[in-house]
Parts: C-alpha cells; structure tokens; sequence
C-alpha cells in the first residue's frame, strides 16, 4: 500500500460568508467556531458538538486522518496555515493536522516561507514512501 497525503492549505479564517459552499446558511462573516443555533452534530468520536464548520472540518479530518492513530492505512494530512495568524485557527489546523507539529503542521507568514516549507513535506513524504 501506498501512503497516502493531503496538503490543506489556508489563508483565512474559517467564517460563514453568502456564497459560499453553505449558501450563507452560517450567517454573512460570523467566526464559523462561534455559531450554535444550528442544532448538535455528532462528532467520529461520538461525542456530540455545535453543527458549525469548525466542527465538520474537524469530523471530516478525522475520518480521513482514520480513529486510530497508528493506523497505516489512513490518509496523512499537512496543514500550512498562510499568512492569517490567529490563535482560535492555529489551534483548530492543528488538530486537523495528522500532528499538532512538524512536518504535519506549518505556518507560513509570507510567501517567501512557503518553498521551504513544501520542500520539507516533500521529503518527508519521500521518507514515507521510502519506508513502506
């Protein structure tokens, strides 16, 4: 089997917008971890959580990512964070990221950190493959 790899790539915050994939149905630019009238979902975990994007981004990374951490099979996912430094997105890439630090997790402020930083996934995909 191969490894396989996501590369999630963000320069913004996770906020509602009319248009977007969700139609405005989130409201027009509320921070999208904030919303709560729009009912419980339940999490891969089991656990119950506030039907907004930052939850379903984060039951959505869960199932690509597999439950259990050691899972050779499961899809591996490296976030860079670009340019947008706010601490409520850090926390919420980081646990979308296969790992809350390098090489799963970046953040780039400029675009000048972005070639060092796919180089570095680059090799350690190849690493990956590698052993496998």
């Amino acid at each position: 089997d191969r490894a396989q790899a996501i590369i999630f790539m963000t320069d913004g915050l996770n906020e509602g917008q009319n248009g977007d994939a969700y139609h405005g149905w989130f409201g027009s630019g509320p921070p999208a971890g904030g919303v709560t009238g729009k009912g419980m979902m339940t999490m891969p975990d089991g656990n119950s959580a506030h039907n907004n994007p930052d939850n379903r981004l984060l039951a959505i990374a869960a199932k690509i990512k597999g439950l259990k951490p050691n899972d050779q099979h499961a899809v591996k996912i490296y976030v860079i964070q670009y340019e947008q430094n706010d601490p409520k997105l850090t926390g919420l890439l980081k646990a979308v990221a296969t790992e809350p630090g390098r090489p799963y997790y970046f953040y780039a402020p400029n675009e000048a950190a972005l070639g060092g930083i796919f180089n570095e996934i680059a090799a350690h995909l190849s690493a990956l493959r590698i052993i496998q």
